[in-house]
């Protein structure tokens, strides 16, 4: 068995290979497929039901380019404007069709997101390629909005029966053994959520020829899934291992991410400079095995790796901070999320680059500022 996540490792190519959301699928197919500008189209339905692998899977099988970005990154009108609606009228380096992804639209909202929504709905009636928005909450301003411009797609969660067929399948691709009722148990958990039931799957398979009921006993409580904000008060608020441990499982935020929240607000939960030097020493070395992970594949590692940046945290603190503590979103990743579109850009031309020139496309982006000096100096000598 290898050590690639199963969620990304069993990700459809082509949309028939969704299960649960067949309408859903002919209708984007139908929308990419006979484009015209001045429409857009908004996928609605709960967390884990297949949007953004729906959108991913008609790219993959289409041939087209696929631009993403979180509306939670760029709510800001100016953000919108220019993240978003550069997008829509660059034409890809290759020349192919593009599909834009706006995830979570249901995000913008609140006067800072002021002029977001008309900012979006115009950039979509002017855009020379398809743009797709997915929400999770249909009833929130934004939602209201974008429904009154865009066609909707609504998807349903998915039921116990589909979540059970897509990890049979997984299971067999992997020569692992478990009895329907053990699936069923695994589908009824997930409530309609099949990165958790991938997930969960994955985590009582690891090691293992076949899986019983017994193995889901280390699965923790059905449904128990908590707030990134409950499991930063279970870290900075308590010591207790047991407890810690819970938390970092039920959480719906990745560990990487979870690393970034931890960092962000040390300083801010912590008052003690040996106690903030002791946290990031911590938050460090869980670092260190997060990137063996990332390059090795080496998963086993990833338990070391969640005690360190969440018990070794916790035990940093000499006594609890009693007072009430705003945490603050990783800075780090609004910034990623609003150069989403310029870094794909950016490596989409090296991969072209690179194919022309007959190097990596890693070779490219490490001689692309010398590219810039290079072009700077030509324009110059020719407006001499």
């Amino acid at each position: 068995m290898g050590n690639e996540l199963w969620v990304e490792k069993y990700s459809p190519t082509k949309i028939e290979e969704l299960v649960g959301q067949e309408k859903a699928a002919k209708t984007l197919r139908t929308f990419v497929n006979n484009y015209k500008p001045g429409s857009g189209i908004l996928l609605i339905g709960p967390s884990g039901c297949g949007k953004n692998v729906l959108v991913s899977a008609l790219a993959k099988e289409t041939g087209n380019e696929l631009l993403e970005t979180n509306a939670s990154d760029v709510r800001k009108k100016a953000d919108i404007e220019e993240i978003i609606g550069g997008a829509s009228r660059q034409m890809s380096l290759t020349g192919d069709g593009k599909i834009i992804l706006v995830d979570e639209a249901d995000g913008i909202h609140g006067n800072s997101d002021r002029g977001g929504v008309p900012a979006i709905l115009k950039i979509v009636q002017n855009s020379a390629f398809p743009i797709v928005l997915t929400a999770n909450n249909p009833d929130v301003r934004a939602v209201k909005e974008l429904k009154k411009k865009c066609k909707v797609v609504k998807m349903a969660k998915l039921s116990e029966a589909d979540v059970a067929k897509r990890l049979k399948d997984i299971l067999s691709s992997e020569g692992i053994e478990a009895a329907d009722s053990v699936i069923m148990q695994i589908a009824w958990r997930s409530e309609g959520d099949m990165r958790i039931a991938i997930n969960e799957l994955q985590a009582v398979s690891t090691g293992r020829q076949k899986i019983t009921k017994e193995n889901l006993e280390h699965l923790g409580e059905h449904g128990k899934r908590i707030a990134i904000s409950d499991a930063l008060k279970a870290i900075f608020k308590t010591k207790d291992a047991d407890f810690i441990r819970k938390s970092m499982f039920a959480c719906d935020v990745a560990p990487e991410e979870i690393m970034l929240w931890i960092e962000e607000n040390i300083a801010r939960e912590y008052g003690d400079a040996s106690e903030i030097a002791e946290a990031y020493d911590k938050v460090s070395r869980a670092d260190i095995f997060l990137r063996r992970i990332r390059r090795g594949q080496q998963w086993a590692l990833l338990s070391y790796a969640s005690e360190l940046m969440s018990i070794g945290t916790a035990r940093a603190k000499k006594e609890k901070n009693g007072k009430s503590i705003d945490y603050v979103f990783p800075q780090i990743i609004a910034i990623m999320g609003r150069t989403k579109f310029q870094r794909a850009k950016r490596d989409s031309e090296a991969a072209e680059l690179g194919e022309a020139l007959h190097c990596s496309k890693k070779r490219v982006l490490e001689q692309m500022p010398y590219f810039d000096i290079i072009f700077q100096h030509q324009g110059q000598g020719s407006n001499q």
